[in-house]
């Protein structure tokens, strides 16, 4: 592929994003068991990419347990919702907004869901993924 095609998404990308909003919003503690590929690696402005499923499962938690707490798609207080995926071949990312505290920049969007996320983290006793 030259830098000028973009690869349309496989099936497999598309039916991995139906199944992750699946996971988000549905309590089914073997949900992320099917999602997730025992090599799968996640890629993130916050933390060094995340290698291998034990790791990236406990982080997908982490992330669920920090957004559920807000709310999901809620039109009369915050919340979060997603509002696209890019998605190319093998490769796909979500784009959501959502209100914790005042954000103005990108970095200070980060960090504060770094901290909420990173104390989700800190119950989770023997878990492999913290971040720092």
């Amino acid at each position: 592929m030259n830098n000028d095609t973009v690869a349309p998404p496989s099936p497999v990308i598309l039916d991995g994003i139906d199944r992750w909003h699946d996971f988000m919003r549905v309590d089914r503690p073997d949900a992320l068991d099917d999602l997730l590929a025992d090599d799968a690696v996640m890629y993130s402005r916050r933390v060094h990419p995340q290698r291998g499923k034990a790791i990236l499962a406990t982080s997908l938690e982490a992330t669920k347990a920090t957004f559920a707490a807000i709310g999901f798609d809620a039109d009369d207080r915050p919340s979060f919702r997603y509002v696209k995926h890019v998605a190319s071949g093998d490769t796909a990312g979500p784009g959501f907004e959502t209100e914790m505290g005042v954000m103005v920049r990108t970095l200070q969007a980060l960090n504060a869901v770094h901290a909420p996320m990173g104390a989700e983290l800190a119950t989770v006793d023997g878990k492999p993924g913290a971040v720092s």
